[in-house]
């Protein structure tokens, strides 16, 4: 008679187990007989893939190619762990490299890892402009905001999550602001790169200055406005009227106004370009609504405003007292 057991001790993992089987044969006497057989079951393999895919793969920034959906089997669990990595390099020479990690394992930690590596090229959309006008190189306040010219020119450009770019390392552009600052800088086409990243490729705006100092504008050497505030119009040619040195400098000064007024605030003169010739004062009113026309003013002291432009474009004003003699 023979009688059959089998014991199953579990291991240190789900496929791993240890059998143990045992015969005993006993004969009519009742002599008996044992035999013991041992089988030790380890899982050593790993998971294997089960779908077929390309490892490596070269594709255009706007034509990366999703994840594949990757299948796995093992030999002795039902459960396999996947754990899924995606890297990408810093673009260099217009390319750059994805590479895609799966690596998995069974519950006995038997593991195998799959990669699929893509190299991508980048093909940036490019949008180029040309500044309309040459911008001067000897002028230190100039200063171009080339984000405010993106978003003029490319309306609804994002202007801050991008990075700004000198072309010509000049060192006049701030690359936090985008603002460039063409004071002092050789005479040069300059050429700003703003590159917007965004989620498939990135656009390039391409703004190319042209900076000399030949078309700086050269303002004349000026002599100064310089108010003689003694009117004495008694005929001896000598201040016998409101004279204003340099005023009739039309380069220089090329707009001008003067008011004169008395000591209630009337006003009793006033013209435009005064020259010093033509347009003066000779103490005389210009017929205002309290002095009658042509009446000559009595001596007195009267209040002056004068406001001159200068060639720059810019406005001046000086105002003073006016002592008139007779």
């Amino acid at each position: 008679n023979v009688t059959f057991n089998e014991v199953t001790t579990a291991g240190s993992c789900p496929g791993a187990y240890t059998l143990t089987r045992t015969w005993t044969a006993t004969d009519a006497c009742g002599n008996t007989t044992t035999h013991v057989q041992t089988v030790t079951v380890q899982d050593t393999t790993a998971p294997q893939i089960a779908t077929a895919y390309q490892t490596v793969i070269s594709a255009t920034c706007d034509a990366v190619p999703a994840v594949p959906e990757l299948q796995f089997t093992d030999n002795c669990a039902t459960t396999v762990i996947v754990v899924f990595n995606e890297t990408s390099s810093t673009p260099v020479n217009g390319s750059y490299t994805i590479v895609r990690t799966w690596t998995v394992s069974d519950s006995c930690n038997n593991t195998n890892t799959y990669t699929q590596t893509v190299n991508v090229s980048v093909n940036a959309t490019v949008n180029q402009y040309a500044y309309p006008e040459a911008v001067c190189t000897d002028d230190n306040t100039l200063l171009i905001d080339i984000a405010a010219v993106i978003s003029t020119q490319f309306p609804g450009t994002d202007t801050t999550s991008g990075t700004w770019t000198d072309m010509n390392n000049s060192g006049g552009l701030n690359t936090t602001t985008g603002v460039f600052n063409p004071y002092q800088l050789p005479d040069d086409t300059y050429v700003i790169k703003y590159t917007l990243p965004t989620a498939t490729c990135p656009i390039e705006f391409l703004v190319s200055i042209n900076a000399n100092d030949e078309v700086c504008t050269v303002l004349p050497a000026c002599q100064p406005i310089i108010v003689n505030n003694a009117v004495t119009p008694n005929g001896d040619g000598a201040n016998d009227f409101f004279i204003i040195e340099n005023i009739q400098d039309i380069t220089c000064y090329p707009e001008n106004t003067v008011e004169i007024y008395n000591r209630w605030g009337v006003k009793v003169f006033d013209t435009t370009n005064y020259d010093n010739t033509s347009r003066v004062f000779r103490g005389i009113s210009e017929g205002r609504a309290t002095v009658n026309q042509s009446a000559e003013l009595p001596t007195g002291t009267y209040f002056y405003i004068l406001k001159y432009k200068k060639a720059d474009g810019n406005f001046v004003t000086k105002n003073g007292y006016l002592y008139l003699s007779r």
